[in-house]
């Protein structure tokens, strides 16, 4: 029945009786609004809490791991903006086991170049016979900071990496704002790891390409 029936069926009703009715009803529509308000404060609530339990883990341990959101891929010749301004990979000498970045530095944030590669320690069997590989994650950086303590997961070799910035060789790179050259020398790497990976990480930036042909490009 709609609205306009019930007031119709309604109107040879005595008005008193209808005016003592109206409050009752309104009472009962405002206690079930109220339900239905803290049900729906209740959902959210712990939507909150598994949202907290389950995703900000996840975001935490992206951070030293390299995989979150914003280590995207990025390739030669691409202008890419972070936190610390503007850097970009040039395609020069970049099949000579060196990398060269032109960073165009807005703050005195501090930035580090990450390499990344694995050794095989030694060759085991397993209950079943199965030969099996102890593998050693290495992540080799140039210096930064406290980030020796923040990759507790990994060993770092900084010492493996020769860095020149505007054609001086120097132990680190530049905080203030300005434009360098800086190119990285990595070739040590393949001296001293079994398997190394053709990419670098650049903190504040993203993952950078240096074997095109990975990528089809």
């Amino acid at each position: 029945m709609t609205n306009k029936n019930i007031y119709r069926s309604l109107g040879g009703l005595d008005p008193e009786l209808i005016a003592k009715a109206a409050p009752v009803e309104k009472v009962q529509k405002k206690k079930k609004n109220g339900w239905v308000k803290w049900a729906s404060l209740a959902a959210c609530l712990c939507l909150i809490i598994t949202a907290s339990i389950v995703v900000l883990p996840s975001i935490i341990d992206d951070i030293f791991t390299g995989t979150g959101e914003s280590n995207f891929i990025h390739f030669a010749d691409e202008a890419v903006k972070g936190e610390c301004g503007t850097i970009t990979l040039t395609e020069e000498n970049l099949t000579e086991y060196k990398c060269t970045f032109i960073l165009e530095k807005t703050n005195d944030k501090p930035i580090c170049f990450a390499f990344r590669g694995y050794t095989v320690l030694r060759e085991y069997l397993d209950e079943n016979g199965a030969i099996l590989q102890e593998v050693q994650n290495y992540h080799i950086i140039t210096p930064y900071d406290n980030y020796k303590e923040a990759a507790i997961n990994h060993i770092v070799m900084d010492d493996k990496l020769i860095v020149t910035v505007n054609g001086v060789q120097m132990d680190n790179i530049p905080t203030a704002p300005g434009t360098y050259e800086i190119t990285i020398d990595y070739s040590e790497l393949e001296n001293v790891l079994d398997r190394f990976e053709p990419f670098v990480d650049v903190v504040g930036f993203g993952t950078f390409v240096l074997d095109n042909e990975l990528y089809g490009k």
